[in-house]
């Protein structure tokens, strides 16, 4: 049953007006029949978001590994630089690299664009900011450059000896280069598969956005 829309009190069937205070109810001629509520705008798309997993992340990782080394490394061999200016300008080049794709053309490198996933802010999914992709390279940029410290020498048909000290030489070669390794590797485990660069800058990567009704 309806009720007074002043006082509250139940009306009756028939009843103009209302027994405890007479207002008129709801039910009397010329009342107003309050009109059903229709939004104005049905509400947008909502997007939802799912963390790219380790294996798309890889794999993005060896496009643009395969990228960098096409643009810069291979032609930077035929300028016979030294191994270390070699290293440093390999470094800066990934460095920039990843920087500034990720902070400028949609969070993606060319290795992310292509396998579909995108580097956002971790925290609200936003796009990333200049500063953040630079906090990102950075501390990419360091660990790789700690596996670069150690130089492995090559033997022309080496000896016994020289063939065991080359294999003293790898051994030692990648435990420098087991930061960068760990980095990469942790988004196999982690909870938001993030890298420890991911972590360093609070940023996460995500498939695009899939948005729905």
């Amino acid at each position: 049953m309806p009720h007074c829309s002043n006082c509250g009190t139940q009306e009756l069937v028939d009843q103009k007006f209302c027994s405890a205070c007479g207002t008129p109810t709801s039910l009397a001629p010329g009342a107003e029949t309050p009109l059903p509520y229709y939004p104005m705008h049905s509400p947008g798309p909502t997007a939802i978001v799912h963390l790219a997993s380790f294996w798309w992340r890889a794999l993005g990782y060896v496009i643009d590994l395969v990228f960098l080394l096409a643009v810069i490394a291979f032609p930077l061999k035929g300028l016979h630089l030294t191994y270390y200016s070699s290293v440093i300008l390999n470094l800066l080049a990934a460095y920039f690299y990843a920087a500034l794709f990720i902070g400028l053309v949609g969070g993606q490198t060319i290795g992310m664009k292509i396998v579909g996933i995108r580097c956002v802010n971790a925290s609200d999914q936003s796009k990333v900011t200049l500063h953040q992709a630079f906090l990102r390279a950075t501390a990419y940029g360091a660990l790789v450059l700690v596996g670069s410290f150690y130089r492995v020498h090559r033997y022309l048909d080496p000896t016994a000896l020289q063939t065991k000290e080359y294999a003293k030489q790898v051994f030692i070669y990648y435990c420098f280069l087991a930061p960068h390794f760990l980095d990469l590797l942790w988004a196999a485990w982690d909870k938001k598969n993030q890298t420890l660069h991911d972590k360093f800058a609070k940023t996460v990567v995500v498939w695009r956005p899939r948005f729905v009704a």
